[in-house]
């Protein structure tokens, strides 16, 4: 049997993680302003999966300096 390990994180740990309020993360949600930073619902819970999160902060990376 497999078995699916998948992280979920709750608006609150996201907001402290993006260092955003969680009011902020309500209003992305509800008009689409990062779709790349995906949510999912469970009953009435929202909740981030862990990559999900990652694959949107990697996206948002600006590299300055020297080019690569």
């Amino acid at each position: 049997m497999n078995t699916i390990n998948i992280k979920f994180f709750t608006p609150v740990e996201v907001a402290e993680l993006l260092g955003v309020k969680v009011q902020t993360l309500s209003v992305w949600r509800c008009n689409g302003r990062y779709p790349e930073l995906r949510w999912h619902k469970f009953g009435r819970r929202i909740r981030y999966s862990e990559d999900d999160i990652y694959s949107f902060i990697n996206s948002t990376l600006v590299i300055t300096g020297a080019e690569l």
